[in-house]
């Protein structure tokens, strides 16, 4: 082999170690996503838009919102707690699925606290969520908030 072919075979293993050490995997997509959505204090359109796409399909037990009703529920959300926290129990990622087993603690305006357990399988396409089918359970917490999951 001449030195011009082990030149070459060092940037094609150059280029195939970059492309692995910066692509982003889809539970750190996931992850990232749940995070921001539910921990930051405000939320914009922009920033949805940012980890899902416009044709986004969430399914909360049973029932479904497109991506304008999740723009909408992200903002209930927003509107009703204080402060949300994400613990995420296990995650698998197998292709473009995604499968989380998590909880989230909330604490809404009027004082009162909620703890919520969800599975929940994303589908991923060209790095943003595509669709979330999802069970929610409430743990603890007032009545009321059992749709807190997918109210809009």
């Amino acid at each position: 082999m001449s030195a011009g072919v082990n030149v070459q075979w060092l940037y094609v293993l150059f280029f195939y170690k970059f492309i692995e050490e910066y692509t982003v995997s889809g539970s750190a997509i996931v992850v990232n996503a749940l995070k921001y959505m539910l921990e930051s204090s405000s939320v914009t359109t922009a920033d949805i838009e940012a980890y899902f796409s416009n044709d986004y399909i969430q399914v909360v037990n049973g029932n479904e919102l497109l991506f304008h009703h999740f723009v909408s529920h992200i903002q209930v959300l927003k509107d009703t707690l204080i402060n949300a926290n994400i613990d995420i129990l296990s995650i698998a990622e197998n292709g473009n699925n995604v499968h989380t087993h998590h909880r989230v603690k909330v604490t809404k305006k009027d004082g009162a606290n909620a703890e919520f357990e969800v599975f929940a399988r994303f589908i991923l396409s060209e790095g943003k969520i595509t669709h979330c089918y999802e069970l929610t359970r409430k743990i603890s917490g007032d009545e009321q908030d059992d749709d807190l999951g997918s109210r809009k």
